[in-house]
């Protein structure tokens, strides 16, 4: 099985950046492109279920929560609809002096294609993320 880890650091306090993860209408905000008009439903405890959708539910991706330790670290699974591949990804909350390192490490790709899809998919979600939250901070 193949696998990757990937991080940035994102500018904001740890609890800002882990609510960014687990508060739906937060996560709304940036985890797609903004001409997707996103829907969210989250229980992050364990073995809550989760699935954002993409417009008309055209896109989609779910799961099940399988650790959540507030503030440190977040496991869940990860199956998009349609798919029967199912993966696993670990996101770790580090406070740095800039703020909050994101980790993503995803697990249990069959071929590298899908594997540097998901590679591609997540820096570019990590660069909304941070993009969301200069843009709050300009806000408040």
């Amino acid at each position: 099985m193949l696998e990757f880890t990937l991080g940035m650091p994102i500018p904001a306090p740890r609890d800002r950046v882990w609510s960014a993860w687990t508060d739906a209408e937060v996560l709304t905000d940036w985890f797609w492109p903004p001409r997707f008009d996103t829907a969210a439903e989250l229980d992050p405890r364990p073995d809550g279920r989760f699935r954002i959708a993409g417009p008309g539910g055209g896109i989609a991706v779910s799961g099940v929560y399988r650790e959540v330790d507030r503030p440190e670290r977040l496991v869940f699974s990860w199956q998009w609809d349609g798919d029967p591949a199912q993966t696993l990804v670990t996101v770790r909350f580090r406070t740095v002096d800039l703020g909050t390192e994101v980790s993503i490490c995803h697990e249990g790709f069959t071929d590298d294609t899908d594997r540097q899809n998901h590679i591609d998919g997540w820096e570019s979600c990590l660069d909304r993320l941070r993009d969301h939250v200069r843009k709050d901070a300009e806000v408040r």
